[in-house]
């Protein structure tokens, strides 16, 4: 049988081929990977953030070929563009998802063993939905995905069903309800989906007896706020009920803009001690209001529909949005019962078991864990995983073993319910095969990666041939597998000559120095860098000193060949200047020395200032170390300049921000920082900038 399984802690997979060895390898790109799966014949195939599909053979140990989102020249990519995917239930396709924005969705049939797009089905209704919320296949090989379906005939949030290879499509969406949101949490044979229930938070108030002085018990009182779940039937779309099952007091609730923090944990119980919590209050009110406006979400609780509720805007926002907001976060679907009938959720470390029938456990916690000490809310040390077996019973894994807890329906559901350490059934963990087998993958991948990175290169001595075939052997190793080689954002090339390791620093020094026919080769060596290192590529000679991939190569290139300013603009688009110095500080002025005094090198300036500058250098530095402000005067009167300036793509209208004040933020602080020491020349242009500025503002 044929697996793939990813390496935990790294960024490798271990693909594994009937009858055939193990394969420990990475895929081209360090932003990881959304899906990937093995077909029957053994091709691997792995989808990245941006809809690209790759495909590796798992005997060849190699990437074939790769596969991109089809999309037309003309076409505007929408502004939340997003992508999912999945494999067919015979392992033979990949159905990769689109979503335009809200408005729509495409869908893109790739074979997998022929690496080519079969069919693409664009305007689907269903657009929206989250990288987070990833479509299912449903028993019948249907895609099932939450989404915001608007069509001619429905609007709202709900699902979309397709039959992947004919494009028919149903849908369905969510009524009788005043909750807002996604589904999500679909149950494995897709036919329950939740959804948290944003449209009230009630509060239920709890007489609770307790032993007092001479045999009274005195009842006290406590308030429970209740967190609601919303369980939906498929496919049409039915709300089945809602159900509560998180009762949490005042302590337990989200504490984003840290009303009480005054108040310190009892050591002793882990409970809270000190003052009322203030964060009481904004709860209360807003379950008042959710309760008084039916059609309100907490979604809503912003300052301008209920200005009246809230008349301080920066308390809403940190003391009621954000709270509101992270009700929704803390509660994770833990697993589902085999028979769907039942699902597990944890929040704050508890454990809470919901069946489809409407009933709720207790939260759960196990005793022989107690409280995580430490915080301001109350916590239980939550298991690392539940897994759901059978009759509403769960095995929960904790870092030092497993212990066993039912999930019966209690008529409490708001009391804690703690597991005696007789009754949890713990076991101590033995030691995991997988666990071990784990390891030793990671220390392989490691040791593969460390040492793919590294290019080796043999010379038989430091003579000017042998350095020029070198550096084109080393361009001819460069191909489409250079994004796989980065490990630890490092590429690096090392020549050895006579047993000695030369890094590239010092070979390039030499090359600099004494080989100047070695130019034609580093056009080759830097071309095919250029070539292969994609956008989504982050690779380094040092990163500890912000020296990029072949940065010393690049330097000696501009040194050796006056005319590689071309070539070198092109290396230096694949630099992130954030990050990397060295391009700025020493290749670029080489490259501007060899330009002298001209419109090109005025136009290499204008590049590295309005798109490159990054942390490299301010704008004023930049302006006058690289005498960029002496060529344009040259050439140019400042109303010329000015003009210049503004038909410029990089820094024209097109790039205006609102409340710039000479067309680009890099002008404005290059203004900012030669308003004490400014010619009349530059006086002149930020006057014309200005003025022009005002007239496409008036227009």
């Amino acid at each position: 049988m044929n697996t793939i399984r990813r390496i935990p802690e790294t960024a490798y997979y271990r693909v594994s081929k009937e009858a055939g060895d193990e394969w420990i390898m990475r895929p081209d790109s360090n932003r990881g990977h959304i899906a990937y799966g093995i077909s029957p014949s053994g091709i691997a195939w792995f989808c990245s953030q941006k809809g690209e599909v790759l495909f590796y053979d798992a005997d060849a140990k190699s990437l074939i070929s790769r596969v991109g989102p089809e999309t037309t020249p003309d076409e505007e990519p929408a502004s939340r563009t997003e992508y999912s995917a999945l494999a067919s239930i015979d392992g033979d396709h990949v159905f990769l998802l689109r979503s335009n924005g809200i408005h729509s969705r495409d869908l893109t049939v790739i074979s997998v063993d022929r690496r080519c797009i079969l069919e693409v089905m664009k305007g689907l209704p269903g657009g929206g939905g989250r990288a987070y919320y990833p479509p299912i296949l449903d028993q019948e090989g249907r895609i099932v995905v939450s989404s915001s379906v608007r069509t001619e005939t429905v609007k709202g949030v709900g699902l979309v069903r397709i039959r992947p290879h004919s494009g028919d499509y149903e849908t369905s969406v969510c009524t009788g309800s005043y909750a807002k949101g996604w589904l999500h949490s679909p149950s494995p044979d897709g036919r329950f989906w939740l959804r948290f229930d944003n449209s009230q938070l009630p509060i239920m108030v709890t007489n609770k007896p307790r032993l007092g002085v001479f045999g009274r018990r005195p009842r006290v009182s406590e308030e429970f706020f209740g967190l609601g779940l919303e369980i939906w039937e498929a496919f049409p779309l039915r709300l089945i009920r809602t159900v509560f099952p998180m009762w949490l007091t005042a302590d337990e609730l989200p504490d984003e803009g840290s009303l009480d923090s005054g108040r310190k944990v009892d050591r002793a119980t882990g409970r809270m001690i000190g003052e009322a919590p203030k964060r009481r209050d904004v709860y209360r009110r807003i379950s008042q209001i959710l309760a008084r406006n039916k059609k309100t979400t907490m979604d809503d609780l912003t300052l301008e529909p209920l200005k009246n509720e809230w008349p301080n805007e920066e308390f809403c926002r940190r003391n009621v949005f954000f709270n509101v907001q992270q009700l929704r976060y803390d509660t994770r679907v833990m697993g589902w019962q085999k028979d769907c009938e039942a699902v597990w959720l944890m929040r704050g470390g508890f454990v809470t078991c919901v069946g489809m029938d409407g009933t709720v456990s207790s939260r759960i916690m196990c005793k022989r864990y107690g409280y995580r000490f430490g915080t301001r809310s109350p916590l239980a040390e939550g298991p690392r995983w539940v897994t759901p077996t059978t009759n509403r019973r769960a095995d929960m894994e904790f870092l030092d073993g497993f212990v066993t807890v039912s999930g019966h329906a209690d008529a409490e559901p708001h009391i804690i319910r703690a597991i005696p350490e007789a009754e949890d059934q713990w076991r101590p963990r033995a030691p995991d095969a997988q666990a071990e087998l784990d390891a030793k993958l990671v220390k392989k991948a490691v040791a593969i990666a460390r040492k793919k990175r590294t290019y080796k290169l043999t010379l038989a001595s430091l003579s000017e041939d042998e350095c020029v075939r070198a550096i084109s052997d080393l361009a001819d190793q460069i191909g489409p597998d250079l994004s796989e080689r980065v490990f630890e954002n490092r590429l690096e090339a090392v020549f050895v000559c006579e047993g000695k390791r030369l890094n590239e620093q010092k070979f390039f020094s030499l090359v600099q120095k004494d080989c100047p026919s070695a130019a034609v080769a580093l056009h080759f060596l830097i071309d095919a860098y250029c070539s292969h290192a994609r956008p989504h590529t982050t690779a380094y000679w040092n990163p500890d000193k912000g020296i990029g991939a072949f940065a010393h190569a690049a330097r000696c290139l501009a040194v050796l060949d006056p005319n590689s300013s071309r070539l070198l603009r092109r290396y230096g688009e694949l630099i992130d200047t954030y990050h990397e110095y060295f391009f700025f500080g020493k290749t670029l002025p080489v490259m501007m020395k060899n330009l002298g005094s001209t419109v090109e090198m005025l136009d290499l300036a204008e590049w590295a200032m309005f798109e490159k500058l990054g942390n490299c250098s301010s704008a004023g530095i930049f302006w006058r170390k690289t005498e960029m402000a002496k060529t344009a005067r040259s050439l140019f009167s400042p109303e010329e300049y000015a003009a210049r300036l503004l038909s410029n793509p990089l820094s024209g209208p097109d790039q205006m921000r609102k409340g710039t004040r000479f067309a680009h933020p890099v002008l404005d602080s290059l203004h900012r920082e030669l308003k004490t020491d400014m010619n009349a020349w530059e006086s002149g242009l930020f006057q014309r900038l200005s003025d022009a500025v005002g007239q496409i503002e008036a227009t």
